[in-house]
Order: structure tokens, then C-alpha cells, then sequence
């Protein structure tokens, strides 16, 4: 009785992170705010930028995306630099950040976002937001570039699981869309916005079985919903591989069984990554996380593998790391 209560109470933790829902696991974790340091003072930061904007009065007047990506660059590199000055280091990412928006490099801009949020306490989610909803405005970029940057963050944040992130980019693009008047670009959008329903949809599916798990946790239906969701669409195995084990898949549930109980011999590991591997491409066990999971077993196998067997894992990890 009381190992039932306590697996009710984990399912009841697990409805709230849900609702939370973890931004992609394709960006960096962010540390804790212990790790970090403090967003430096206004004052320092002031001063920091006025010998910047001093040094770099001609670049910055240069008004083209090439331009502005250029200098962005060129401060990222000199934050590297300036890993003892936290409030040059911090002004130089901020400034790298700015100027890579208005050249609509969205890819720099997150990969700048992500490297502020490893060293100072900011809100790295609220960055990535705002640094999007400014470049719909601000960027130098042709529209269907900078589109075509949103479908991109749009279709990794579905495929990670973060539904409200692909809602709030699906929206941006929208406004893009009609900057670049072309019937294309409104139908692609269209899609988009059908597929971000789509996944809402399957969201709430996977809140409403993570509640009925917090009064019967071993419902072999929910424990199958919420365990495919978390292992094979957050990419969360450690926390999906248990309810999946108790699903009622038996394949998967098999297999999830096998993974929890590791591996300790090569051809139990090779055996393992198999069959993620072979796993059916579909919509509730999309083949990229399956192979990145195979891709985990192969690495850890790797070691005592030798002549065919250890090439055929080096090529899969290689083909799950380079798509």
C-alpha cells in the first residue's frame, strides 16, 4: 500500500513538470542559479560599452546583415577572451546577441543566448523569445530567410516536446508570413500551425493519463502514454523508462525492461541498440530519438567491439551525430 502511495505522489510530481514541459534537449542544459554569476551592474556595463561602442564607432554604422553578423562574430571571439572581466564578457555576448538578430542569424543568436546563460543568472527562455519576436522587425535578413529560420526553431521544438515554445514561433512566423505576401509561405505556415495544434493536442492526451497514473499507477495504458511521451519525444529516458516497462506495449515495454537493467557485456549493449534501431518510424516513437537512444548503447559498447561490429556501431553513432 504504501509503495502505491508513494508512485501516486511521483506521478503527481510528474504532472506538474509536464506542465512545464523542458525546453528542447538540442539546447545546452542551463546550470543552477548558484552556478551562475549575477548579471553585472548597470554602471559597469555602461562603461563596458562605451569603450566598445567607442572602438567599433565604424562597424557599427555599417548597415548590412553581413555587416552586423561580422562584428557579432568578432565579439563573441573577444568574450571568449574575456573570461576574467565578467562585465566585458557579459556586454560582448549581449552586444554579439543584438547584432546577430539584426542580421537574422537566429542560429548564432540561441548558440549566444546559450553561452550568456552558462555563465551569468538570466532567463535564458525569455531571451530566445524576445530575440525572435525583435527580428521579425529588426532584421536585416530577406523575410524568407528569416521565415525559413522560424520553420526551422518550430519544427525542433516539436520534435523535443516543448509545445508552447512551437506555439509562440508558429506565431511569429505567421507575422512574417505576411511581410513576404507569397501564398506559399501562408499555406506552409498553415501546416505548421495544424502540426503545433496536432501536438497540443497529444500534449493534453499525455496530461490527463499522467493524472490518472497519480490515482492507479500501474494503468498499463497510461504508463504506455506517458512513458513513449517522455522517452521517445522529450528524449527523458531516465524518467520514461519505468512507466514505459509498465506499459501496455509489450515490445516497447520489453525493451524498456532490458534498458533499466543496463548492461555490463558488449553483446547485450549491441543487442539493445538493435533494437532501438529497428524501432517502426512512427509518430509516437519518432526514429531520430529511437536511434539517438541505440546511438547511446553502440557508444558504450564501442570499446569492446572489434572489426565489423565495431565499425557498423561507428557509422550509426556517426549517422545519428551527423544526420
Amino acid at each position: 500500500m504504501t509503495e502505491y502511495f508513494v508512485r501516486g505522489r511521483q506521478m503527481w510530481i510528474l504532472v506538474i513538470r509536464l506542465f512545464v514541459c523542458a525546453a528542447p534537449l538540442a539546447r545546452a542544459e542551463e546550470p543552477s542559479s548558484g552556478d551562475r554569476l549575477p548579471v553585472p551592474n548597470s554602471t559597469a556595463q555602461a562603461k563596458v560599452l562605451k569603450t566598445i561602442r567607442e572602438q567599433y564607432k565604424s562597424q557599427y554604422a555599417l548597415r548590412t546583415a553581413e555587416d552586423q553578423l561580422a562584428l557579432a562574430k568578432q565579439f563573441r571571439e573577444q568574450a571568449e577572451a574575456a573570461k576574467d572581466e565578467p562585465a566585458r564578457q557579459y556586454v560582448l555576448l549581449r552586444e554579439a546577441r543584438e547584432l546577430a538578430v539584426n542580421a537574422g542569424d537566429l542560429d548564432l543568436v540561441f548558440a549566444l543566448i546559450d553561452e550568456l546563460s552558462k555563465t551569468f543568472n538570466v532567463d535564458a527562455a525569455d531571451m530566445r523569445l524576445t530575440a525572435m519576436m525583435d527580428a521579425v522587425d529588426r532584421s536585416l535578413a530577406p523575410k524568407p530567410q528569416l521565415l525559413e529560420s522560424y520553420f526551422k526553431i518550430a519544427d525542433g521544438a516539436l520534435a523535443d516536446g516543448d509545445v508552447t515554445f512551437a506555439l509562440q514561433t508558429s506565431r511569429l512566423a505567421r507575422r512574417v508570413s505576411t511581410l513576404t505576401r507569397n501564398p506559399l509561405d501562408a499555406q506552409r505556415v498553415r501546416q505548421l500551425e495544424l502540426r503545433v495544434h496536432d501536438a497540443s493536442r497529444t500534449y493534453t492526451q499525455v496530461i490527463a493519463a499522467a493524472r490518472k497514473l497519480q490515482a492507479r499507477p500501474d494503468d498499463p495504458e497510461a504508463n504506455l502514454v506517458v512513458g513513449r511521451y517522455l522517452c521517445f519525444i522529450q528524449g527523458k529516458w531516465e524518467q520514461g523508462l519505468p512507466l514505459l516497462s509498465r506499459g501496455a506495449d509489450k515490445r516497447l515495454g520489453d525493451l524498456a525492461a532490458k534498458d533499466l537493467e543496463g548492461a555490463t557485456d558488449s553483446e547485450t549493449m549491441v543487442d539493445l541498440a538493435d533494437r532501438y534501431w529497428e524501432l517502426p518510424d512512427t509518430k509516437e516513437t519518432p526514429q531520430r530519438r529511437a536511434r539517438q537512444r541505440a546511438a547511446h548503447w553502440y557508444q558504450e559498447a564501442l570499446p569492446r567491439l572489434s572489426g565489423e561490429k565495431r565499425d557498423r556501431a561507428q557509422q550509426r553513432i556517426q549517422q545519428v551525430r551527423n544526420p
